[in-house]
């Protein structure tokens, strides 16, 4: 039930918008293939800071706005998060002080700086390990003739 209100309230919020910005917005019950396609389109990117979306957007070279799911097993996500905003690839903002004024703030912060977000993709893309998967499988192999 929840989540069908939230998306009639997003849905609804959105043709509550002047006709030129509604383009600019899409509603979905649940991105799932897609997630990649979407995250390509992105200027910034607000999210979680799970494993898969930190690899993705910094392979992407993506800008993030972190919001870490606390707790998790060992708090990766917090450590995901503060890996990324160490280097200049993030902002983040913690669960216990997130709220929606601090989000809008954030957000205009970023999006107002189209150098800032060029840079912290470029810092996003240094982390990118793109060939990890042949790494790995060769380090097996050495390992496997020794």
């Amino acid at each position: 039930p929840g989540e069908a209100q939230d998306l009639d309230r997003l849905q609804s919020a959105r043709l509550q918008l002047p006709s030129a910005l509604q383009p600019k917005y899409f509603v979905a019950p649940f991105i799932r293939t897609e997630i990649n396609d979407v995250f390509a389109l992105a200027d910034l990117v607000v999210g979680r800071a799970g494993a898969g979306t930190v690899t993705e957007l910094c392979a992407l070279g993506k800008p993030a706005l972190y919001v870490p799911l606390v707790p998790t097993g060992g708090d990766e996500q917090t450590r995901n998060a503060h890996m990324c905003e160490t280097i200049g690839a993030a902002r983040v903002i913690k669960q216990a002080e997130f709220s929606g004024a601090r989000l809008l703030e954030a957000v205009k912060v970023l999006v107002a700086d189209r150098a800032l977000l060029a840079a912290m993709g470029q810092s996003a893309h240094t982390l990118a390990k793109p060939d990890a998967a042949r790494d790995i499988a060769q380090a097996i192999l050495e390992l496997a003739r020794r």
